[in-house]
């Protein structure tokens, strides 16, 4: 079981989604615990490494903060997207098990699920 190697990358993937997305399913098609039902949430994932790659380079060619219409300074509002696409990455990051965290918690998930069946196969 895993990710089959048919599925195709979305068409809405480019540049550094495109790219993650070739990484990721590579890595995952030996994995038991993503298959072709989880491709959305890869999707998801790839999308968001994709529009904080953007964000990112755009903002290395803008100052952190701005002069707003009345001559305040203030944060660029690209930091704050940079900063929501990021978090967006991580969280979806975690629902594919592609954290430290998140593989140790498959990992026991698996060895919970295999002491249970060793037991339920004893009695």
């Amino acid at each position: 079981m895993g990710l089959d190697k048919t599925i195709k990358a979305p068409d809405g993937l480019r540049g550094a989604g495109l790219k993650e997305w070739k990484r990721i399913t590579k890595l995952l098609e030996d994995t038991s615990f993503i298959d072709a039902l989880d491709t959305q949430t890869i999707f998801a994932y790839c999308e968001a490494v994709q529009e904080f790659d953007i964000l990112v380079k755009q903002l290395a060619k803008e100052d952190h903060v701005i002069e707003n219409a009345k001559g305040i300074i203030v944060a660029n509002p690209i930091v704050g997207m940079k900063n929501k696409a990021s978090e967006l990455c991580l969280k979806l990051a975690k629902e594919i098990g592609l954290t430290p965290t998140a593989r140790l918690k498959l990992g026991q998930m698996e060895d919970e699920a295999k002491d249970e069946f060793k037991e339920f196969m004893n009695e």
